[in-house]
């Protein structure tokens, strides 16, 4: 549907109704909440229920009115008061729109009799429900006991009604889109959508979500979804609509009863007229945050940490205060703490709330103080299966990070190689295959570095000042005295800042690392999976990250990952038990 209107500078109000059964709590929820537009979601035998709602239905502008349809109830009533005074002569004079002929349409309306018998007992029993017609049933009690309506009456009555519902439909079905075309309305204010199969869940979802589309933008349109009325699949297809679209504009409605005694058939029926009452309806989706926190936490499990950090920050914005809305903080500061991590960072800044200033930890002490020792256990156990997994995880992550961030820097470099593979496979997981590949590349010149630091050659202040590897001039010098062919192979490439008499250190790429461990007769420099190696970082020259235009696969960095692992552990052997100790936790293992 395109819909017309000029564009306000407040929210437009958005009523929704499901139709189907009694079309009065429909009336009443239009009524009581006068909206500026009505969607009817409706099947094809429920069109002459719209038909009576628009007829009765008492708009905001009282001088403009849907005169086509009117004309068409107007007509039936007259046609019905005919008949009844032709058969019955001293049947009550009452004005054709007052209530009573309301109800006289609604009883004709919605019983199918079979003969007069039937039509007397149920009409009847009708008039009595309806406390305000009393009158109105002892005379028609009188009249059936002392004329006995004859059987002409009731056929003709029949007609009447089969022909008034068919014509009526027909003309709903020919001119819905334009109903108000003769009326004062300066634009639509009735749209309609039809839900072709009543008893279909999948047929109602995929029209509402449609239907719910286009007044999905908060900022200008306030929704009203009432699901008073509707067989139960179309019901339930339409809440599933709202929840699974997230539309945080819309608020669910329900006309119920004062009190059940307020029902038609002892409490089962219809809500009678004057006791009607509006429920909301609280979306259980967005009480709870469920959305947001099922979304947060798949995008963690992802590793896509800015995104839950999002998800989780939307959750505690809506959310009451509670239990749920501290888990939501909770999940936003892990969120934001493995985000730190997984881009190689040692520290991260977040707000003290005690002191209401920014600050700046390690991430192990973080790690301990403020989600390890402030972890809300007992919402946090119930959230999801895998608590206490998840839980143990983030123990041995702290303990990771304990060993990597050790004051002792010689000792903690070690640790940046299972880190770094770790993220590695993150990137294969996520089908970052390049930038899987440049970690991969990076793997193999730390493990070349961490040989070299374990012979003492590494200038420790530039090491720990500026996490840079450079060599020590001084402590090369000392060391080649006993290996001078590794001298010998370093004048020879004519390093600037090796012969720069100024300079206390220099640097070297990763093949030269090799070559040089080489020299020092260090083991790893002679492996024939050195050679694999190297061969295979090739592929990240040529990838569009590197200096290349290719893109990366699964299988070419797997398999480049498979090897740069088996690698490492030449390097150090237990790095397995360090990748999962320092493995990410997951809200879905």
């Amino acid at each position: 549907n395109i819909f017309k209107g000029v564009y306000m500078a407040n929210k437009e109000e958005i009523l929704i109704l499901s139709v189907g059964g009694s079309e009065e709590p429909l009336i009443y929820s239009i009524n009581e909440f006068k909206p500026d537009k009505v969607v009817f979601l409706h099947t094809p035998g429920t069109l002459y229920q719209i038909a009576k709602i628009l007829d009765k239905v008492k708009w905001e502008r009282e001088n403009e009115i849907i005169s086509d349809i009117s004309n068409y109830f107007s007509q039936y009533k007259n046609k019905l008061y005919s008949i009844f005074k032709e058969f019955i002569p001293n049947f009550p004079k009452e004005n054709e729109n007052n209530e009573f002929y309301d109800d006289l349409c609604n009883f004709f309306d919605r019983e199918k009799l079979k003969n007069k018998e039937e039509f007397n007992s149920k009409f009847l029993d009708y008039l009595y429900q309806i406390n305000s017609e009393k009158n109105h049933y002892n005379v028609f009690t009188k009249i059936i006991n002392e004329n006995k309506l004859s059987e002409d009456l009731f056929l003709k009555i029949t007609e009447v009604v089969t022909e008034h519902k068919k014509n009526t439909e027909e003309y709903i079905i020919s001119n819905i889109n334009n109903i108000l075309e003769n009326s004062n309305f300066e634009d639509d204010i009735i749209i309609h959508e039809e839900i072709r199969d009543h008893e279909s869940l999948d047929n109602s979802f995929t029209v509402s979500k449609n239907v719910f589309n286009n007044f999905k933008d908060r900022d200008k349109f306030n929704v009203k979804v009432d699901f008073t009325g509707g067989t139960k699949p179309m019901v339930s297809g339409i809440v599933l609509a709202v929840v699974e679209g997230n539309f945080t504009n819309f608020e669910f409605r329900y006309v119920g009863s004062k009190k059940s005694s307020k029902r038609t058939k002892k409490g089962l029926g219809i809500v009678e007229n004057g006791s009607e009452i509006t429920k909301i309806q609280y979306n259980p989706y967005e009480k709870y945050g469920i959305t947001e926190f099922k979304r947060g936490k798949n995008f963690f499990d992802s590793y896509q940490f800015k995104e839950a950090s999002e998800n989780f920050k939307n959750a505690f914005e809506t959310l009451d205060e509670g239990p749920r809305k501290d888990l939501s903080k909770y999940y936003m500061k892990l969120s934001r703490f493995y985000h730190s991590w997984d881009k190689f960072n040692e520290k991260i800044k977040f707000l003290n709330d005690k002191i209401d200033r920014e600050e700046r930890f390690k991430l192990n002490q973080y790690l301990s103080e403020e989600l390890i020792d402030k972890c809300p256990k007992e919402f946090f156990d119930e959230d999801f299966n895998n608590s206490k997994e998840f839980f143990k995880q983030m123990e041995s992550n702290c303990k990771f990070l304990n060993l990597k961030l050790s004051k002792n820097i010689n000792k903690g470099i070690e640790y940046y190689l299972p880190d770094l593979l770790n993220n590695a496979y993150r990137k294969i997981e996520m089908g970052n295959y390049d930038d899987a590949i440049a970690r991969l590349y990076r793997s193999l010149e730390l493990i070349a570095q961490i040989n070299l630091n374990r012979i003492n050659l590494y200038d420790e202040h530039t090491l720990k000042s500026n996490k840079e590897f450079h060599i020590n001039k001084d402590k090369f010098k000392k060391v080649t005295k006993e290996y001078p062919e590794a001298r010998y192979k370093v004048e020879k490439w004519h390093i600037q800042e090796y012969e720069d008499p100024e300079k206390k250190t220099f640097k070297i790429p990763l093949f030269r690392s090799f070559i040089l461990l080489k020299c020092f007769n260090i083991q790893i420099a002679f492996d024939e999976l050195l050679d694999e190696n190297l061969d295979s970082s090739q592929n990240r020259n040529g990838s569009i990250l590197a200096h290349g235009l290719k893109a990366m696969d699964y299988d070419t960095s797997k398999e480049f990952y498979d090897n740069i692992l088996e690698f490492s552990v030449k390097t150090i052997p237990d790095i397995k038990k360090y990748m999962e100790m320092a493995k990410f936790p997951s809200f879905n293992d």
